[in-house]
């Protein structure tokens, strides 16, 4: 979900090109920064000759990219399509494809929420799905329209803009299972940025059951 923004129009795109330019990386939250210095290390860049403005702010980091302060930008949307409809910014690559699959975001639960209340963790996760499902069937205008009161501050058309963006690359997932693929993808980029120490195994970590019974209710309605 997260993109590298130019200030000067992109052709042809090598990872290279950002060796010897300033960078300036999300810096509100680690995970970001992890996942796109894998994306570095995977294509051949030298981390260490990317000049960095880290531990900014959102607005803060984009000012400083307005003001030339650095020749790149990592962003999210909608704050990178913000950048992109003003003209300062141009899209120079998305770092999902990069990276390929991961299990970014997840929720967690205490053991004793499961053992005690497992059809209200069922009926929670029933519902997250029909919501994946909604979201992958709708257009961007449709979600958009949806999603528009949590964004007040953002101009209908930018946010279809990012909300298509996202769809166009299938960054979202379409049902709430937890792969042990993307478990174990997301488990090792913590652990090489320092975040993570033990290497827990996706048995000790994850509950699959509760999605993979709400998928075959899904499947068989």
């Amino acid at each position: 979900g997260f993109f590298i923004l130019s200030r000067q129009p992109v052709g042809e795109w090598s990872w290279r090109r950002l060796e010897g330019a300033t960078l300036i990386p999300v810096g509100f939250t680690p995970v970001p920064w992890m996942s796109l210095r894998r994306a570095l290390s995977t294509n051949g860049v030298d981390v260490g000759r990317v000049r960095l403005l880290p531990g900014l702010a959102a607005e803060e980091a984009m000012d400083r990219f307005r003001t030339g302060r650095a020749e790149y930008i990592h962003l999210p949307h909608p704050q990178a399509q913000e950048l992109i409809d003003e003209g300062t910014g141009h899209l120079a690559a998305a770092v999902g494809p990069a990276l390929g699959h991961i299990c970014y975001s997840s929720f967690a639960s205490s053991p004793g929420l499961l053992r005690d209340s497992p059809d209200t963790v069922y009926r929670f996760v029933l519902g997250f799905q029909d919501a994946q499902r909604w979201v992958a069937s709708q257009d961007a205008a449709q979600i958009a329209d949806a999603v528009a009161p949590f964004f007040a501050d953002r101009p209908g058309p930018q946010l279809e803009r990012a909300i298509e963006a996202y769809k166009r690359r299938e960054t979202w997932a379409e049902d709430p299972l937890i792969r042990e693929e993307g478990f174990t993808a997301m488990r090792d980029l913590l652990i090489d940025g320092g975040l993570v120490k033990g290497r827990h195994r996706y048995e000790r970590l994850v509950r699959p059951d509760f999605a993979l019974r709400a998928m075959r209710e899904v499947s068989s309605s």
